[in-house]
């Protein structure tokens, strides 16, 4: 028993050390901007675990299950992050494009007897349906009415983006269920596979929310603040994205 459960703490701490890794952590910052909740933003991180986590499970059967091996050949791993630096420069462009217009916004201002007036941003329109495409009224008493869309689809397009973070073998968790299997019996391994993508999914829905309430700092003063936030986000990003890809690109093309 005291190895199981050895083996399911384990099995968690490297689901920790997995989703806070650099790519998973810009994919879901770059994702989190349109969502301007940290609970919202917190169920986009949710939804990216998620794919991500499936597509881990589906490695490990795939690794254990049908063939039998605990590794891959190496050229999938290059692929994996080589497709995860794409997915990132796309990521980084919108966040790039959206933050310079957001810099050049402008309001249009309507006063009345109410001290009621209405302003409207012009930004790029929502990468993933999750907001930011959209027009804020506020009243006097800073009451705030927000039309979004945050509909099941949306948060599907986040769970398909989390998946392609995962083209390449979680190769640490498929050593660790290779090297535990064989003493702890199939239950115990279903545990361990389990705390594993836990682990994943809450590390990524906290991250998520910590980026959430970042923006919304911004967000909450001038909108011009929120967007160099954003265009900050965005250079790192794709700075993150071009050293994957200089990284995988040798190997691919050897």
């Amino acid at each position: 028993m005291g190895a199981e459960l050895g083996a399911v703490l384990a099995a968690g701490t490297l689901g920790v050390t997995h989703a806070v890794e650099p790519d998973h952590v810009a994919g879901i910052t770059a994702l989190t901007r349109d969502a301007d909740d940290p609970w919202l933003s917190a169920l986009v991180g949710g939804c990216f675990a998620v794919g991500h986590a499936i597509l881990v499970v589906v490695w490990i059967l795939a690794a254990n299950a049908v063939l039998g091996v605990a590794s891959f050949p190496a050229g999938l791993d290059h692929f994996g992050a080589f497709a995860a630096g794409v997915v990132l420069v796309a990521l980084s462009l919108y966040l790039g494009v959206s933050g310079v217009r957001g810099l050049a916004h402008r309001h249009d201002h309507t006063h009345g007897d109410g001290r009621r007036h209405a302003h409207t941003h012009f930004h790029l329109p929502s990468l993933l349906g999750l907001g930011d495409g959209h027009s804020h009224e506020h009243t006097a008493d800073a009451g705030h009415s927000h039309d979004h869309d945050h509909g099941a689809l949306a948060y599907l397009k986040v769970g398909t983006v989390g998946a392609l973070f995962t083209l390449s073998p979680p190769v640490s968790m498929l050593a660790f269920v290779s090297a535990t299997a064989p003493g702890t019996g199939t239950a115990a391994t279903a545990g361990v596979v389990t705390a594993y993508t836990a682990a994943i999914t809450v590390t990524m829905a906290a991250i998520g929310g910590g980026v959430g309430s970042v923006f919304r700092l911004t967000r909450g003063g001038d909108q011009r603040l929120h967007a160099a936030a954003t265009v900050t986000a965005s250079v790192l990003v794709f700075a993150l994205a071009v050293n994957l890809i200089a990284s995988a690109a040798p190997a691919l093309l050897a």
